[in-house]
């Protein structure tokens, strides 16, 4: 892991107090646990004491005789749950501190939401235990954990009755380890989750709910602060400890970038977290240019690293947008080309792009709508911390497009709807690229991707844990785990005709003999989707059971699952468009290299490219990748694909071009690129590679990098070969057309 990467993810922990204003000089006794980042950013604090002790030494009497009434603070983060006797432990803690001292408490909740939903708990390791109370663990057992977990009402009890007698708490989401939200008893969530959000787990690999969408209706139930994942408790024997109301951490940006937002009672501070001033002094310039453009925005004052800004009562736009999506179609569109108008005032225009369209002078990626309050009728900007010089435009549109939607799209009034009406239809591919080069460059995405591999679940797996619950394991074995298996000497029906099927068909259609489609809606039946024929249920009736296999191809299922074993079909599976399967789909390609393994770096290899005009540069490549895998697979794309993505024609034809790929020595296997699913992750699902190669040319390419990120969570590589400067297809073809060769 780099270097930039190993900081982040050291400092993260420090987010649970690093927005807080110590007293400088002040005494500190910090209860650790495993972590020493915390001792770092105290000591950033410039405190004057600081003493570092662990549960069990505190509890020892010499040690409370040493430092009786020494503290201004206590810091235990993550600490209390290894007590033996919180309550006494709490005791402990208040003698050491001063009669006008504080506790800060970290503390995790045995209600957390993301126990309820799938993660195991920390010293059992298992799933529920704790929200069950450990009433599962024998007590010999119990015993013998290094901790356990406590709820909200158990703590405060705790607190209560060891003299902790005021106190404010702030609920920690996702959790002690990565703080990114704190709200205080009087506080709920205002942004929209789903968007603003991003859970992490210790292992994801067990969650079986989307936490972010769980958050609206936990508000609106009473239930949010009872199930917050974690705990801030700061505490003190007298006087009200502080004002807070919420704040936000962002810990993954980098030094320069890292900040906190706290909101107070009637005011709120931007922090920069580790002193840089440069931060707040952008946002101050920002706003004046802004300003100047005619756009309004929350003036603040500055204070060395703080930016106060007055607390202001009103809905962020991307709620206002997302009520009126329920509410009033007609002033939802008039809004939304207000709040458009009001993205391109921003700057002025000094050039186009066919690409990307407008480029503007100075562009603000983060003038959307969860950086803008809707109040009295006006759109008020805030934390405008970013701006570009000569920057596409539609790229700010395109995000406050999707951010005033949401998490779904609205089938009455389509998110394409404003594709179609802003003009840029034609160009979400580079404007959503461009998109991601700004968040994802901001949150550190490429350097984080290990870490984020083991924090932060997988739709797909969230999916798969579901699907394992709703059924009994024998028939999850049988429907769902693999539907490639006992395709053998069957004819191969897809039941449905929708994207899952045509993607199952581009994917496999070589591979296995798909005798048709079948669906419930007559008006499919008799039609072709893909050069296959779409037939009534009742055909698979006319033939033997043993003859054919059903794979249903449709998203929920369930109904048609029911169907078919009412019919008394005898064999069939279910095919999720958007799962990996285990193991390698292309059995006879499997069969043909498994006895290969072991030889070489890397056993199965992926190429993919046109190869058109076969040359040099494309020998070399194959050879290389040759050299360090045992068999090599290259996915050809098809003429099709070359003509609407490379918006070109091809010199040499499909056919031929990959008869020439395919009779080159160093290729194991030439595939077919699907025209439509051809993507790295759907080449991938069917291949199981463990490395694909790409030229260097590609090396710093955005889209390349995620596919890269997307398959090192898979456990594959991809591996960049330098690119052979003197030759090209692209050079060829300049010479052919000047009549040169």
């Amino acid at each position: 892991m780099d270097t930039v990467a190993s900081q982040i993810i050291y400092e993260m922990p420090q987010g649970i107090l690093n927005w807080y204003d110590f007293k400088e000089g002040a005494s500190v006794l910090l209860v650790y646990t495993k972590n020493s980042a915390l001792m770092d950013m105290l000591k950033s604090k410039k405190v004057g004491m600081l003493v570092c002790a662990s549960v069990e030494e505190t509890d020892a009497q010499v040690f409370q005789d040493r430092f009786s009434a020494s503290f201004d603070y206590v810091v235990a983060v993550g600490a209390l749950e290894l007590s033996v006797s919180p309550c006494k432990t709490l005791s402990v803690w208040r003698a050491l501190t001063k009669a006008d001292g504080f506790l800060l408490l970290g503390t995790d909740n045995r209600l957390g939401i993301r126990y309820l939903i799938g993660e195991r708990d920390p010293f059992t390791d298992r799933l529920f235990d704790g929200v069950e109370g450990y009433r599962s663990i024998s007590p010999d057992l119990l015993k013998s954990l290094k901790g356990r977990c406590y709820s909200k009402s158990e703590i405060e009890q705790f607190l209560q009755d060891s003299g902790w007698t005021h106190r404010t708490r702030l609920s920690v989401l996702p959790n002690l380890d990565s703080p990114q939200l704190f709200y205080a008893e009087d506080s709920v969530p205002r942004e929209v989750m789903p968007t603003r959000y991003f859970p992490k787990y210790r292992d994801p690999s067990t969650i079986f709910m989307m936490e972010e969408y769980l958050y609206d209706d936990f508000v609106k139930n009473g239930l949010f602060h009872g199930t917050a994942n974690a705990f801030l408790f700061i505490c003190s024997a007298g006087g009200i400890p502080c004002d807070i109301s919420m704040v936000t951490v962002s810990m993954d940006r980098g030094h320069e970038n890292d900040m906190a937002t706290v909101i107070r009672r009637d005011s709120v501070e931007k922090i920069a977290l580790f002193g840089s001033c440069k931060k707040i002094q952008k946002i101050v310039k920002n706003n004046e240019r802004l300003k100047a453009r005619g756009v309004k925005v929350l003036d603040g004052t500055v204070e060395g690293s703080r930016y106060i800004l007055p607390y202001v009562d009103a809905p962020t736009a991307d709620r206002y947008f997302q009520s009126l999506i329920r509410t009033d179609f007609e002033k939802f569109i008039s809004e939304m080309d207000r709040f458009k108008d009001i993205i391109m005032s921003a700057s002025e225009v000094v050039r186009t792009d066919a690409e990307l369209g407008p480029i503007v002078k100075t562009g603000y990626p983060d003038l959307v709508p969860l950086n803008c309050f809707y109040k009295d009728g006006d759109f008020v900007f805030f934390d405008q911390e970013f701006c570009e010089d000569e920057y596409p435009v539609y790229v700010t549109l395109l995000r406050s497009i999707c951010i005033a939607y949401g998490p779904a799209d609205n089938p009455d009034l389509p998110i394409s709807f404003f594709f179609n009406r802003y003009g840029i239809a034609g160009m979400l591919g580079r404007l959503t690229q461009k998109s991601a080069e700004f968040t994802d460059g901001l949150r550190y995405q490429q350097d984080l991707a290990g870490y984020n591999k083991e924090v932060l679940r997988d739709p797909a797996m969230v999916a798969k844990n579901r699907e394992r619950m709703n059924m009994p394991e024998k028939e999850w074995e049988e429907y769902l785990y693999n539907p490639f298996v006992g395709l053998e000497g069957k004819k191969l029906f897809l039941f449905g005709s929708g994207n899952y099927a045509r993607k199952f068909i581009a994917m496999y259609r070589l591979d296995y003999d798909i005798a048709g489609l079948v669906d419930n809606n007559p008006q499919k039946w008799n039609t072709e989707v893909d050069g296959y024929r779409v037939y009534r249920p009742e055909k698979l009736l006319e033939l033997q059971p043993s003859e054919y296999k059903v794979i249903i191809c449709i998203k929920q299922y369930q109904p048609v699952l029911k169907q078919l074993q009412d019919m008394g079909i005898a064999h069939i599976s279910v095919y999720q468009g958007n799962r990996v399967y285990p193991g390698r789909q292309a059995c006879a390609v499997y069969e043909m290299c498994k006895d290969l393994q072991g030889k070489k770096k890397y056993h199965i290899g992926y190429v993919a490219g046109v190869f058109d005009l076969f040359h040099l540069g494309h020998l070399n490549m194959f050879r290389r990748a040759k050299e360090q895998c045992d068999y090599l697979i290259v996915g050809v794309v098809t003429d099709a694909g070359v003509r609407d993505f490379k918006r070109t024609e091809p010199f040499v034809p499909f056919t031929e071009r990959i008869e020439m790929v395919r009779s080159c020595r160093f290729v194991d296997e030439a595939v077919e690129i699907p025209y439509i699913f051809r993507s790295t992750k759907e080449a991938f699902e069917k291949y199981h590679f463990d490395v694909q190669f790409s030229g260097s040319d590609y090396v710093n390419d955005p889209g390349w990098l995620a596919q890269k990120a997307w398959l090192e969570s898979q456990g594959a590589e991809l591996v960049f070969f330098p690119y052979t400067q003197q030759t090209s297809s692209s050079k060829i073809k300049a010479l052919i057309e000047k009549g040169l060769v």
